[in-house]
């Protein structure tokens, strides 16, 4: 009974045995997926930190453009400003040179009828002048007649 006790405890010491050796080969698989799985792992953390930097360094230059951007369209609205002043001081000026011709243009009518009037004047004293002349003419005849 020893015997078949002995050979019970060999065949279960030979079943362990057998089991520890198929984890042993088991824990070598995971030890090795384990590895690939930490190599993959790494180089997914290596490209995604490639990719990261790439991303930083074109933020940094999409910053840089804005900036960029930002000084063009201030000095631009610096220009535009500039512009609209001075066309405001044109329009300034040309309402200024309006009131100008407008004045000039009145005062010409004035004095258009002023001449006119003038005119009318200088016809009417003429007019007279040449009246008396004749009239002094007649008289001469007169007097010489008498004379």
């Amino acid at each position: 009974e020893k015997n078949d006790q002995a050979k019970a405890l060999a065949k279960k010491l030979s079943s362990i045995e057998g089991e520890k050796q198929a984890q042993a080969v088991h824990i070598e698989k995971i030890l090795t997926d384990l590895s690939k799985s930490k190599s993959k792992h790494g180089e997914m953390e290596a490209t995604l930190t490639k990719r990261v930097e790439a991303m930083k360094t074109k933020l940094v230059n999409a910053e840089s453009k804005i900036e960029a951007l930002k000084r063009q369209a201030l000095a631009k609205g610096k220009q535009m400003a500039e512009m609209d002043k001075a066309v405001r001081m044109m329009h300034n000026e040309v309402d200024d040179l309006k009131f100008s011709v407008d004045e000039s243009q009145t005062k010409a009518r004035m004095m258009d009828q002023e001449i006119s009037s003038l005119q009318s004047e200088l016809t009417s004293v003429n007019q007279l002048l040449q009246t008396y002349k004749n009239r002094n003419t007649q008289l001469q005849k007169e007097i010489e007649e008498k004379a």
